[in-house]
């Protein structure tokens, strides 16, 4: 399994939004405010914007990991606790010619 993709449509405030609710959810609202506080003032936010994070449509995502030799499918959720992130079922894909 490969977790947390994020998708090309996707932008910043999803993350944030789904970050918030599980940590509301979970009792650590104020921590998580804080971190994202922290993150606001620290250079994060230049550095994802200079070199960027990948984003992955499903159809791209499978196609990277057929490149890797696996069979993929997308699972109905994420693993992760951000529902507009995507997770993947990978398995090697074997050579049926060569019996492996």
């Amino acid at each position: 399994m490969i977790g947390d993709i994020l998708r090309p449509e996707v932008g910043m405030f999803r993350d944030v939004v789904a970050l918030l609710r599980f940590a509301a959810s979970h009792g650590f609202l104020r921590d998580a405010l804080r971190g994202l506080l922290s993150t606001l003032l620290s250079d994060y936010r230049q550095l994802r914007t200079r070199i960027g994070l990948q984003r992955y449509s499903v159809d791209e995502m499978i196609k990277k990991l057929a490149a890797a030799s696996f069979t993929a499918t997308r699972a109905p959720a994420n693993i992760g606790h951000n529902p507009w992130r995507m997770t993947f079922v990978a398995r090697p894909a074997f050579d049926r010619a060569g019996g492996g």
